[in-house]
């Protein structure tokens, strides 16, 4: 799951290099995508999935700015369904954990943490490298 958003947000790009950036000639195509993807595949969860997903926050600085306030939204969105009416949980996955992710501090800028960046293998777990 942690590669769907990303692998579409990519397929829409591609889609429209190959179309030269004619946005005649690919609107219509986007649009069909994005009225199957809405409310399945840009899902909160699915969001939450991309963003911590390091090959794409680290590598990726779009998705730090053309699209962080609706990753985000998905983001908290998510934190909220997972932890209910528990404020004091989701201010600090919010305001401290993710920012622990965000400034790579800790573990997450450990050279295992680096090393889920290189590429995008839906395989990696760093469990089975010990």
């Amino acid at each position: 799951m942690a590669f769907v958003y990303g692998e579409l947000k990519q397929a829409k790009e591609d889609i429209k290099v190959a179309f030269k950036h004619n946005e005649t000639n690919y609107r219509p195509i986007l649009d069909i995508i994005h009225l199957k993807a809405k409310g399945r595949l840009d899902s909160p969860l699915h969001l939450t999935a991309y963003m911590l997903n390091p090959f794409y926050y680290y590598k990726d600085y779009t998705l730090q700015s053309e699209d962080a306030q609706v990753v985000m939204d998905g983001v908290i969105e998510c934190v909220e369904h997972f932890l209910p009416d528990d404020v004091e949980a989701q201010d600090s996955v919010i305001n401290i954990e993710l920012l622990k992710y965000k400034n790579r501090e800790g573990a997450f800028g450990k050279a295992l943490a680096k090393k889920g960046c290189e590429r995008n293998d839906d395989n990696y777990d760093p469990g089975k490298l010990f």
